[in-house]
């Protein structure tokens, strides 16, 4: 598309060059335009790559094994201290606890001075890191779907299996996918909610699965029903 300027000034244009000079220049920067708008795009194609990368492997990975498996070893400290720990459901809910919840858990009444890690064991700050980098990377890919540099069909495809396995509200598609239990996925629900990680919410609600920004967490979430269980149980 040409540019307004040039549109304005095209009759002073004219008047100064030849036809045929202006003809050229017309087309050059026509030829200059495209060029610049598929090397955008290649751009934009890197980044969406790019990001989606990064679910493949790091923490992100990590945190989506956590999810998909139980008693997934993860590496907790760094250097010769370091440490592997495997981790189960129990454990995953603890260490997704809110910080209030946990003070009140512990009886501390003064808790908005405590260090996390006083609150928390480092184990629990490795899974709460682990899942922070999850967090921040659906954060990324929600603001790059609303930029329109990532297709909100193509993100759809491509991670639909997680969404309906995460979804804070459940379409009735999702509801066979019950492994991710009720229990662990509303701690999450809440710590992203608690956290704000508000560009999850809204990546969440592209779907239809979750509820607006601001709502009370325990209004927001939905139940799976599981087989042989009310819809209120599960791990």
């Amino acid at each position: 598309m040409l540019d307004s300027n040039l549109g304005l000034n095209l009759g002073l244009l004219a008047s100064l060059v030849p036809a045929g000079a202006l003809a050229l220049a017309l087309y050059q920067y026509r030829i200059n335009s495209l060029n610049t708008q598929r090397q955008h795009r290649r751009e934009q194609a890197v980044e969406a790559a790019n990001e989606m990368e990064g679910f493949r492997d790091g923490a992100a990975a990590t945190a989506l094994k956590i999810i998909d498996y139980e008693d997934v070893p993860i590496g907790v400290g760094t250097g010769p201290t370091q440490r592997t720990v495997t981790l189960d459901r129990e454990q995953l809910i603890l260490a997704l606890e809110i910080h209030s919840d946990r003070a009140k858990r512990l009886n501390l009444h003064d808790w908005a001075h405590v260090e996390k890690g006083e609150l928390f064991s480092d184990t629990e700050r490795a899974v709460r890191d682990i899942f922070d980098t999850l967090l921040v990377r659906l954060e990324r890919i929600e603001a790059l779907i609303r930029a329109r540099v990532i297709g909100q069909r193509d993100f759809g495809d491509l991670f639909s299996y997680w969404l309906k396995l995460l979804a804070e509200q459940p379409r009735e598609e999702d509801m066979k996918l019950t492994h991710f239990g009720n229990r662990r996925r509303r701690q999450l629900w809440r710590y992203i909610r608690e956290y704000e990680y508000n560009g999850v919410i809204r990546l969440f609600q592209i779907y239809d699965r979750a509820a607006p920004i601001g709502t009370d967490p325990d209004n927001a979430f939905h139940y799976k029903s599981q087989t042989g269980r009310s819809s209120e149980s599960g791990p």
